[in-house]
């Protein structure tokens, strides 16, 4: 038992590490967004929303999986290797796939302009590849390679900074005019200098002083990227799905606000982020000495969905004041459209089994069947009932995909102890998510709601809850012995 409480305690301080990122992100994404909602229309911001989406789709065409390599072979690395041979590797490979990527789009920059912008603007497109770029360098040099040496200061002031220079420094575009092209332009430049500065302080880090030429046990890593490519470029996709939708049916106004949800998302990024950062390498290291506490963090995760999900359905009223009128509509729906995260921070507790076992074809397939189902609900339902059907679509490919990776990753390893509670997780989110869109105004049968499913939580995790509740005691304690060692 003590020891189990340990690895707890231990687990919770290296994810809290890793989670100062993401709650300063929440702070400036929500700063962002309350100024950008206020500042620029809903066309405006749609457009931005749209750019950036696309942008990561790129990333993740020119990525080939790689940065999924990086994580997966830092501490399995070829003999005489280095971490930086490996990265330095994987750096080059995706930018020669850049190149190809970037010719080819060059190419039919016209059709590319007309799809995501609904006219012809070279400029537009030269911008969506400088972006491109920065954004690979940046996850490549920094992200992948700080989550794969777990050095949480580092990676903090890099999440830190990339959000601050894509978000914020777009209110410079304001003295512009505050245009479609002024914003993109605004967005990129921040970017390419937060990028020049990080090479510029990490260069004795990031660049090796010798070069290793060799490939042999390269294609360890490559075989991995490849067979996860798919799942990552689709996971982007999905992202991108609805706002291209909404685009093409509607317009850009209507992108616009849903984006508005953004700053809900920003709210589950703290929970997720810091938590995923550290997750995926905990289990690639400790799948077989650790089953117990990853089942147990499975039950935690559940709980925190809750918690989470409920405060901000209590606290929408108070979130929107600070939101621009023009997207206040998005209230009625927002829900529906965080279901997609809550249920992917979900799946992370149960789908692992995928990759430990090298099924990243199953992943894809299955991010496939949910991306063909949002799709197809997303552009029937948005005629019907518009934007709302957007989020509806949301809501109920993220189910399908939560259920599908459950049922593939529990089959290669167990990470839940009882059925029934994770079933009841399930069914808390759809709630949750559906009875504030059904609901409406309704604000108090809201919080009966929560009332009920909290009440059925506390009761079927009252185990877990004491548990967490020590284990967080004993990170209390811990941190009051270094701060005063005498008492």
């Amino acid at each position: 038992m003590a020891q189990s409480l340990g690895d707890a305690a231990d687990f919770l301080k290296s994810v809290g590490r890793f989670s100062v990122a993401p709650f300063i992100n929440f702070i400036l994404g929500v700063v962002a967004v309350v100024l950008l909602t206020r500042f620029f229309s809903p066309e405006v911001y749609g457009a931005w929303n749209l750019f950036n989406v696309a942008a990561n789709v790129c990333v993740a065409v020119v990525y080939l999986g790689l940065s999924e390599g990086v994580l997966r072979f830092a501490y399995s690395l070829p003999d005489g290797w280095s971490m930086q041979d490996l990265l330095w590797k994987c750096i080059l490979l995706a930018s020669g796939v850049f190149l190809i990527f970037s010719v080819a789009v060059l190419l039919f920059y016209d059709v590319i302009s007309i799809c995501l912008f609904h006219e012809v603007s070279f400029y537009r497109i030269f911008l969506l590849l400088v972006y491109t770029f920065a954004l690979m360098l940046l996850n490549f040099f920094f992200v992948s390679y700080y989550r794969a040496m777990n050095l949480a200061e580092p990676y903090t002031i890099q999440q830190v900074g990339i959000q601050f220079f894509s978000k914020l420094f777009i209110l410079g575009a304001l003295f512009a005019g505050g245009s479609t092209d002024s914003v993109l332009s605004f967005n990129v430049g921040g970017i390419l200098l937060f990028l020049l500065f990080c090479l510029y302080i990490q260069r004795k880090t990031i660049f090796p002083k010798i070069i290793n030429t060799s490939y042999d046990g390269f294609s360890e890593t490559l075989k991995f990227s490849i067979a996860a490519w798919p799942s990552g470029l689709l996971t982007r996709l999905s992202l991108f799905l609805i706002p291209f939708v909404l685009a093409h049916r509607m317009g850009a106004y209507e992108v616009g606000l849903y984006a508005a949800t953004s700053v809900f998302v920003a709210v589950i990024v703290v929970l997720n982020n810091g938590f995923m950062t550290y997750w995926v390498s905990f289990v690639y290291k400790n799948s077989e000495t650790k089953q117990k506490l990853i089942v147990q963090v499975h039950n935690y995760m559940i709980l925190c969905i809750f918690i989470v999900f409920s405060l901000m359905i209590v606290f929408q009223h108070l979130i929107y004041i600070l939101i621009g009128a023009e997207y206040q509509i998005s209230r009625v729906f927002f829900t529906l459209v965080m279901s997609d995260v809550f249920f992917s921070v979900f799946e992370a507790t149960t789908k692992q089994g995928i990759a430990l076992k090298k099924k990243s074809h199953e992943n894809a397939i299955i991010l496939l069947i949910s991306l063909c189902v949002q799709f197809a609900c997303a552009w029937f339902l948005v005629e019907s009932i518009g934007v709302a059907g957007a989020a509806l679509a949301t809501l109920i490919a993220a189910l399908i995909r939560c259920l599908l990776s459950t049922w593939r990753g529990q089959k290669y390893y167990c990470s839940i102890e009882n059925l029934g509670k994770t079933t009841v997780g399930i069914a808390m989110i759809l709630v949750l998510a559906l009875s504030n869109w059904v609901l409406a105004e309704a604000y108090w049968q809201e919080l009966g709601v929560i009332a009920i499913v909290g009440a059925t939580l506390g009761i079927l995790f009252r185990n877990d809850i004491m548990k967490a509740v020590d284990a967080l005691k004993q990170v209390r304690d811990a941190r009051m012995r270094r701060v005063h060692p005498s008492t």
